[in-house]
């Protein structure tokens, strides 16, 4: 760990200089724009940060079991080299062919990385190594967003947390960034894994966003995400919404149990590429769009679930996805005077199984051309003009 320090010290003094440098050095055509060398720099300095919280996992011996001790002398040795090989970054005034092999070797350290954090998550899958979470007891916006990490629990304490209201300039936090939208800006969750926010009591906790077209969080690259005892949703004003609740993209096993998300956010829910979501004991009610859109997703479950009071285009949006399941679901006075109730397309294995709709209204039920099963599923007075609907561009 002393030498990864070392090394990170150095990338940084070098790189921490670009403001005074000029965009190019006055240099023969053999010689190297530095700019090049200081984005080469950057990304050695995200893999260092990616390696030494994988090291710092692999070296905690209260983490590990013997069944583990193999691996991990394996993947020290893979560490070591890594470090190695990152000294080849000292010269930032080489010539193009070295430059070559050092954009060459990022490239090679990258993939070392990943296979790094696939045998993390392999040995967590399979039960060998479990990551305790470290527990944040927060109250106010600001420490639930600087709370935001790895391996980590968060107990909110009862009350509305405003994240518009916080200064997200002060907020020095490597999992999140806040990207522009038209009017303000949306929080972004990268590469978060392991972690858990949990609200006190039952639904006494609120987590809200000011602006209109941003969703509340967006996670991107994340695992092991839970939400428990939580409210999320738009502040309450008039007014409709341009962004949703919660978007997910390239996520895996998340969780959201007794918790309500509300609109006037577009969509309760936005996936893609999704694998493993479980939604129980949960509602989703009055989102300006619809409930949800699911693509490109698997293995998403809905366990005795509400949605209710929505409206306007397809209340649920299927693409390139399987094994969705619906069981012991109410729908209950949702409106669309779109094409249909459900779009679906390109999708395997739906099913509602003890699911009831009432009180809800659209052209057709779903889109025709699939097969999908039903279980003692019951539909409640008139709802639907057909049940299925052949989609037309």
């Amino acid at each position: 760990m002393k030498k990864v320090f070392m090394i990170i010290c150095l990338i940084f003094i070098m790189t921490g200089c670009q403001n005074d440098a000029p965009d190019s050095v006055e240099k023969d055509d053999d010689i190297v724009n530095l700019e090049a060398y200081v984005d080469l720099g950057r990304q050695i300095r995200l893999l260092e940060k990616e390696l030494s919280d994988l090291e710092d996992k692999f070296e905690d011996e209260s983490l590990m079991n013997q069944s583990l001790l193999e691996k991990n002398e394996q993947l020290e040795e893979r560490v070591n080299h890594l470090s190695e090989e990152l000294t080849l970054l000292y010269n930032p005034y080489g010539y193009e062919e070295d430059l070559a092999i050092l954009a060459y070797e990022v490239n090679d350290l990258k993939s070392i990385v990943v296979q790094l954090e696939a045998d993390l998550d392999l040995a967590i899958d399979e039960g060998i190594l479990e990551i305790e979470q470290e527990v944040y007891n927060v109250g106010t916006a600001k420490e639930l967003l600087e709370a935001i990490g790895s391996n980590r629990k968060i107990i909110l304490q009862e009350g509305s947390y405003n994240l518009s209201q916080v200064d997200y300039t002060s907020i020095d936090n490597p999992y999140l960034s806040a990207i522009e939208v038209f009017d303000g800006h949306e929080f972004v969750l990268k590469h978060v894994r392991n972690l858990d926010i949990v609200g006190s009591g039952n639904r006494d906790t609120t987590i809200m966003v000011e602006p209109r077209y941003a969703f509340i969080f967006t996670f991107e690259n994340s695992r092991d995400i839970g939400f428990e005892n939580m409210i999320i949703g738009h502040t309450l004003e008039k007014g409709s919404c341009v962004g949703g609740v919660l978007q997910f993209t390239d996520c895996q096993d998340v969780v959201i149990e007794n918790s309500l998300l509300y609109g006037c956010g577009t969509y309760g829910l936005v996936m893609n590429g999704m694998k493993r979501l479980q939604f129980n004991n949960s509602v989703i009610e009055e989102c300006s769009y619809g409930i949800m859109q699911i693509y490109n997703s698997s293995q998403i479950q809905f366990n005795n679930s509400i949605f209710r009071d929505n409206r306007e285009f397809d209340m649920i949006t299927l693409s390139l996805s399987r094994d969705i399941s619906f069981e012991k679901c109410s729908f209950t006075n949702n409106y669309s005077d779109y094409t249909e109730f459900i779009g679906a397309y390109s999708v395997q294995d739906l099913s509602f199984i003890e699911c009831t709709f009432e009180d809800n209204e659209a052209p057709a039920f779903i889109t025709a051309g699939f097969e999908f099963k039903m279980v003692d599923t019951h539909f409640l007075g008139e709802q639907f003009k057909v049940m299925d609907l052949i989609y037309h561009d």
